[in-house]
């Protein structure tokens, strides 16, 4: 089999309206830069999916717009978020936005192995300023802070309506977070 490896070393910027898929089944998914969407908050109907089947998908600031924090005012969040692989590794903050027509901006992670988180983060269903309805956040797999840092996981899923977060196996098993 092959080790096919998708890098992104530069900005990625969907379209409004697109429906992005990536699939790596023997290698790894890296974005090493921001992703974000044309469209403004309030009004995103961008999805977006990364799969590395047997490989590691690795992101950094996903909907943040420039600054890379979360509503700050220039944030251009994907509608719904799902990455999936043996392991994810976070390293950055992300941030989704329902759509006009009422979809929720969900988030779902998902890791044979573990999640990652590398950086101090924010997982943000709902864009602040936009008072829509918050997408439910899970994590499927274990979570962990890196090795080196017990670092912070905060998730917001409160709008005009709340969402759920789910974990769905062990928080800190192998490196505990700081503060969740």
């Amino acid at each position: 089999s092959p080790a096919w490896r998708v890098i992104a070393a530069d900005f990625v910027t969907l379209t409004s309206g697109t429906q992005f898929q990536n699939t790596s089944t023997y290698g790894d998914v890296t974005f090493s830069d921001d992703i974000n969407s044309t469209a403004a908050a309030g009004d995103n109907n961008t999805d977006l999916g990364i799969t590395a089947t047997n490989g590691t998908v690795s992101l950094k600031n996903i909907g943040t717009g420039a600054d890379d924090a979360v509503d700050s005012g220039d944030d251009r969040p994907v509608n719904d978020l799902t990455v999936s692989g043996r392991t994810v590794l976070l390293a950055g903050n992300i941030q989704t936005e329902d759509n006009a027509a009422g979809d929720p901006g969900t988030i779902g992670i998902t890791a044979t192995d573990e999640t990652v988180i590398m950086a101090n983060i924010t997982i943000d269903s709902e864009e602040a300023t936009a008072a829509g309805t918050a997408g439910d956040v899970t994590f499927n797999g274990q979570v962990n802070s890196d090795s080196d840092t017990a670092r912070t996981l905060r998730i917001v899923t409160d709008a005009g309506t709340d969402a759920g977060i789910t974990f769905n196996d062990a928080v800190g098993r192998r490196s505990p977070l700081g503060t969740l």
